[in-house]
């Protein structure tokens, strides 16, 4: 564990050159853990999410600089990544989706309904699945809540992999997420493995590059 006094008792041995580019090193160090912290983060959320393909960050840093001696790590509220990642940074209910906007068009979903996957079911099925319901296909239906919220649900007749009517999402009136992602977290364990690294490194540049 690394407390301040580690970090005060290793700055007093510090040389006065070490001292004079301490600062510098300081800022360079500062946003190498914060980048740092932003790239374990990605890495944890690929992690615990089946994303198929590369997303962007949805962590954001704003640099330390001269002026400003601290970074800033934050939610990028500007991308698509924020809305479909953070309940799982926050918690809460997820945020509506195409098939489920599509059903709540149509008076089959109540505006506090989700769809929940059947074991099985792939998760680009939900695209097919509306097309189908659009094109008014009668080996899709659905059971809206409000007929029997126990068998409620979007299911398909005659499925050919099960050679029966199957259920292929199931209506449920939570889809409340935990909050398992925590950034607060990731940076205090980025600092406990390599901050003194970060340091140490960063003002060994620092006296390199003294004028």
């Amino acid at each position: 564990m690394i407390d301040k006094d580690d970090i005060r008792n290793m700055i007093d041995k510090f040389s006065n050159l070490e001292q004079k580019q301490l600062p510098f090193a300081q800022i360079l160090a500062t946003n190498d853990l914060a980048f740092a912290t932003q790239n374990r983060e990605k890495v944890e959320t690929l992690a615990n999410l089946a994303f198929k393909r590369n997303i962007p960050n949805t962590i954001r840093v704003t640099k330390a600089t001269k002026s400003i001696s601290f970074a800033e790590i934050f939610l990028n509220q500007k991308s698509w990544t924020y809305y479909a990642l953070k309940q799982h940074y926050l918690g809460g209910d997820r945020h509506s989706k195409g098939l489920e906007n599509y059903l709540k068009s149509k008076h089959l979903l109540e505006s506090n309904e989700f769809l929940i996957p059947m074991n099985g079911i792939k998760r680009t099925a939900s695209k097919i699945i509306m097309q189908e319901l659009k094109n008014k296909n009668l080996n899709f239906y659905v059971i809206p809540s409000r007929i029997s919220y126990s068998n409620s649900g979007i299911y398909q007749r005659n499925n050919q992999k099960h050679n029966r009517t199957i259920m292929l999402f199931k209506i449920v009136r939570k889809a409340k997420y935990k909050k398992v992602l925590d950034l607060e977290t990731t940076l205090k364990k980025e600092f406990q493995r390599n901050g003194i690294k970060y340091l140490k490194n960063r003002l060994e540049y620092a006296i390199k590059t003294a004028k």
